[in-house]
């Protein structure tokens, strides 16, 4: 029997679930959840960033399957946003939580280089 047959059909070893490479960030931007008011606003502080997802640090819980939407840093006069899907929320110490979300679709290398940059 191969190795991968050893996995188990349509298995992904844990070490290679990963769709792209993360970066660290640590640069703040402003979130919501999709049809969400303005109290639903929140800072967060980005700790990495991939082009299929994104871990960001917030003082606020939104279950799994939420969408987000993320304000990027304005590029030549025009505001951008991002849409993420939750994947998990983990709290973290301080009472922070620690949001890991997927995109919709995946990031230009310009997205790429404001969340990183």
């Amino acid at each position: 029997m191969s190795e991968a047959g050893n996995a188990g059909e349509g298995q992904v070893p844990e070490s290679e679930r990963r769709a792209a490479p993360r970066h660290p960030s640590s640069k703040v931007l402003t979130c919501y959840s999709e049809g969400g008011g303005l109290e639903e606003r929140r800072r967060a502080r980005l700790r990495n960033v991939s082009r299929t997802g994104v871990g960001l640090s917030i003082d606020r819980r939104w279950e799994a399957g939420t969408v987000l939407v993320l304000e990027l840093p304005p590029e030549e006069g025009r505001s951008r946003n991002l849409r993420a899907r939750v994947v998990h929320a983990t709290p973290q110490l301080g009472g922070m939580i620690l949001l890991g979300c997927l995109f919709d679709a995946p990031l230009s290398d310009a997205e790429l280089q404001a969340l990183t940059g």
